[in-house]
């Protein structure tokens, strides 16, 4: 989702993450809840993307694993 350049559909994690709509759906209102993810709707789907805030967190994340494997 944090590559991507539009968001993604929850259609598009479903099969990637291997549970059900719904709990992907629930997921991302969490997050959505917590400003990690944005979203926006067109038609009936509902796209998510990360925003800047969690971007700053997996960059974090990255840096960190990056120092801890040298």
């Amino acid at each position: 989702m944090a590559d991507s350049d539009g968001g993604v559909c929850v259609c598009e994690l479903e099969p990637a993450l291997g549970v059900s709509q719904s709990a992907v759906s629930q997921a991302l209102s969490r997050l959505y809840s917590a400003g990690l993810v944005s979203r926006r709707k067109e038609g009936r789907w509902r796209y998510y993307a990360a925003t800047p805030r969690t971007e700053a967190i997996l960059n974090t994340l990255d840096e960190t694993r990056g120092e801890s494997n040298e």
